[in-house]
């Protein structure tokens, strides 16, 4: 039966009356306007809900009563990703610090283990947003070097002697380990789980692999922690081996074997100074390498070079024609950018037109 718009239906006794319906909705919209909005769920985006405010550049967000982050504005473009809260940052670095001590034989999770840092936040934010430098490992795979400049870069001028202090803890616990760099006046961290990762991903895509190399591998992290000075000395070697060969005794293989090994796979590098300048006197010395290390730095210092001399054909360039012409380099401009900025090589320069950048000609 058709209803003419003139028929009202009935309405059964034991229904709720539209008049009521109407008031409850209303309550409800002047309850959710008076109170906080809950936001709904996004775990399925690796979101998380955060009391925490959202950085700004005024008002960079507190790190857990540490000192506070200095958080700089940067465009989408040059691939930084601000440490935001709201965006799961923080509650991810945090969940990696923590998960993060699985290569440390003396690691027994008892609660005085060493707090995450702000520099060690600061590592992991720099490793998330993808600013350091890559080094290859196999089926196109990378694990990053952070250089000192980048993580210093992060905080304020006052919190230098804190992030001193915290890095040579994290190096002393095992947490990053410090990478030579040679000579491009630079000093390079990286978490050592990531070396951890390179060595292993290295040794099990060798062609001829043997359990002799395998218990080699394995001597040689389980030492790391012992190892938490520039170099490694010949001395250090000998000693540790000997320990591990009393625990073990099982152990035929003898300490030459297993240098020579290591220097064959790169996992070692001799420091090229010390033998130069011993004349056989002295005892030598070793730095932790990985395979292909050497390669990006000769292609970093390439890129560096390229840089300086496309800038020195000019006075000055704008930064956006210069990071154009240079749009080709095998390393980011932005990093390359940043580096030079932080040896003093170039500066730049704010106009009302735009930012130009001029090299800093030595005096």
């Amino acid at each position: 039966m058709v209803r003419r718009d003139g028929d009202i239906p009935k309405v059964p006794s034991n229904r709720i009356v539209v008049k009521k319906i109407k008031m409850t909705r209303k309550r409800g919209k002047t309850r959710t306007r008076n109170t906080a909005t809950k936001k709904p769920s996004t775990a399925g985006r690796g979101e998380t809900s955060s009391a925490l405010p959202k950085p700004t550049k005024n008002s960079p967000v507190a790190s857990f009563g540490l000192p506070a982050f200095r958080f700089e504005v940067k465009h989408s473009k040059s691939g930084w990703r601000n440490y935001d809260t709201n965006n799961g940052d923080e509650s991810s670095i945090r969940r990696e610090v923590e998960d993060s001590s699985s290569f440390y034989p003396d690691h027994d999770g008892a609660e005085d283990d060493i707090i995450p840092s702000d520099t060690l936040m600061a590592i992991y934010s720099l490793i998330e947003s993808d600013q350091g430098l890559h080094i290859p490992t196999t089926n196109n795979g990378s694990v990053q070097i952070i250089l000192e400049s980048q993580i210093y870069s992060i905080f304020d001028e006052n919190h230098a002697s804190i992030v001193n202090a915290e890095l040579l803890e994290l190096i002393q616990t095992n947490k990053i380990l410090r990478m030579n760099c040679h000579n491009m006046s630079s000093m390079a961290f990286m978490r050592t789980e990531d070396y951890v990762k390179a060595i292993w991903d290295s040794h099990n895509h060798e062609k001829h692999p043997s359990p002799a190399n395998e218990e080699i591998v394995s001597w040689f992290l389980a030492q790391l922690h012992h190892w938490t000075k520039l170099s490694i000395s010949d001395s250090s070697l000998e000693d540790r081996w000997e320990t591990n060969r009393n625990a073990t005794k099982e152990n035929d293989t003898e300490l030459s074997d297993a240098v020579r090994y290591l220097l064959n796979v790169q996992f070692l590098i001799r420091d090229p100074e010390q033998n130069l300048n011993s004349g056989g006197a002295k005892e030598g010395s070793y730095f932790l390498w990985l395979p292909n290390w050497g390669i990006v730095l000769k292609t970093w210092n390439k890129a560096r070079q390229q840089f300086l001399t496309l800038l020195a054909q000019r006075k000055e360039m704008s930064k956006s024609n210069l990071l154009q012409n240079n749009r080709h380099s095998r390393i980011s401009n932005n990093f390359l950018l940043k580096d030079l900025l932080s040896m003093e090589k170039i500066r730049i320069v704010e106009r009302p037109f735009g930012s130009f950048i001029q090299l800093v000609r030595d005096s």
